[in-house]
């Protein structure tokens, strides 16, 4: 590198070398601040695009959540409703079975 200094030196002496260098240090300024600024844009993003997950996967686990109670609602029900038609059933069917025993039914003996 010192080298290449040296060698410009010699190729552009004076003022010339001066200015040249000087647009360089510019130059090469402008460029990492640049780049630290693109970098900063690319880390903001990052903790964006972070957030945005974040927030989805909250708001996911809740639909879940929310499904799973349904679910579990739905099953008690349906079971409740099962088990409530099968004592409606069997009460109808001893009650029936009470009548025919008080109540046989009538038959008729031709004779």
């Amino acid at each position: 590198m010192r080298a290449s200094l040296e060698g410009l030196r010699r190729q552009f002496p004076g003022f010339h070398a001066v200015a040249y260098f000087n647009r360089l240090i510019d130059l090469t300024t402008r460029h990492r601040q640049e780049t630290e600024m693109e970098t900063e844009r690319l880390r903001t993003a990052q903790y964006q695009a972070e957030r945005t997950l974040e927030a989805r996967e909250r708001a996911h686990r809740q639909r879940v959540k929310g499904l799973e109670e349904q679910v579990h609602t739905y099953t008690h029900t349906h079971t409740q409703c099962t088990l409530e038609a099968r004592e409606r059933a069997h009460r109808q069917c001893v009650k029936g079975l009470e009548e025919q025993l008080i109540f046989p039914p009538y038959t008729h003996s031709h004779g």
